[in-house]
């Protein structure tokens, strides 16, 4: 979503004395805030945090018996799985689900739009450690 503010003249200048150069007043903000980069007004080719890995790449990399990967830095907040056998991982390994049905009632993960394991992965009895 994108909404427009105004700002004074005074914030202005403030803005550009701490901007890069080809850098959006919204990418200045936002790294200013230490909030995640955005993708848009960033220049191509210009160094930027390392990418978080990726369920699917940890899929592989660990050679986890699952179809379906998603990684969650924490372990706690994840999209849900819709492909079974499915894994959630985290920074130091990961517990696969066999079924939808083992996923909806395993103990300590709450499945609704999205999947909330509060204690963390790491906490559930099954987990693998990788790291």
């Amino acid at each position: 979503m994108t909404i427009t503010i105004r700002i004074d003249d005074d914030v202005y200048a403030w803005l550009q004395k701490h901007g890069r150069p080809f850098e959006t007043p919204n990418a200045a903000l936002r790294r200013i805030a230490k909030l995640e980069p955005e993708n848009r007004g960033v220049v191509p080719g210009r160094s930027r945090r390392k990418r978080s890995q990726t369920g699917a790449e940890l899929l592989k990399r660990w050679n986890i018996p699952a179809r379906k990967a998603l990684y969650s830095k924490d372990g706690t907040f994840y999209h849900r799985l819709t492909e079974f056998p499915g894994a959630l991982c985290d920074q130091g390994g990961y517990i696969v689900f066999r079924t939808k049905q083992d996923y909806l009632d395993y103990p300590g993960v709450q499945v609704g739009k999205k999947t909330n394991v509060p204690r963390g992965v790491s906490k559930l009895d099954g987990y693998i450690k990788k790291v």
